[in-house]
């Protein structure tokens, strides 16, 4: 048994939610990792929920607002299908270079899904380096 995975950087899901749904079906995938939704975490649920296609679910992470830090932009989502079980989990990290998400996935053995973000704002040599604290 195997799992079709996608990852889509959307560059703002919202006006791109039929493309998502056409890309899950047309693709038969299953998990759909995306990136720069640019949903705010106040957005409306039905905007949040309206990723995902009928039998799926979405899983959000919006972008930490900081201070002096951007206000709009970056957002995680992972879009998966109701026949598996996922749920988040916190790994204890923070990065400051890059936007993270992680899920488990019960499959037989489980697995860890990591959906990552790394805005190009940021020097990649320090993003390197803070990837490589986390693992």
């Amino acid at each position: 048994d195997f799992i079709t995975f996608g990852s889509f950087n959307s560059r703002s899901v919202k006006s791109k939610v039929a493309l998502v749904h056409d890309l899950i079906f047309d693709n038969n995938i299953e998990l759909l990792a995306l990136q720069e939704t640019s949903l705010p975490s106040d957005s409306h649920p039905a905007i949040k929920l309206d990723v995902a296609p009928p039998g799926f679910t979405v899983h959000h992470v919006h972008r930490p607002l900081v201070a002096g830090g951007p206000t709009r932009g970056g957002g995680l989502a992972v879009v998966v299908s109701d026949r598996l079980k996922v749920r988040p989990l916190n790994l204890h990290f923070k990065p400051t270079t890059f936007e993270l998400q992680s899920l488990i996935v019960y499959t037989t053995p489980p697995v860890l899904l990591v959906n990552i973000y790394q805005p190009c704002s940021q020097p990649y040599t320090a993003f390197f380096s803070e990837l490589d604290l986390a693992g």
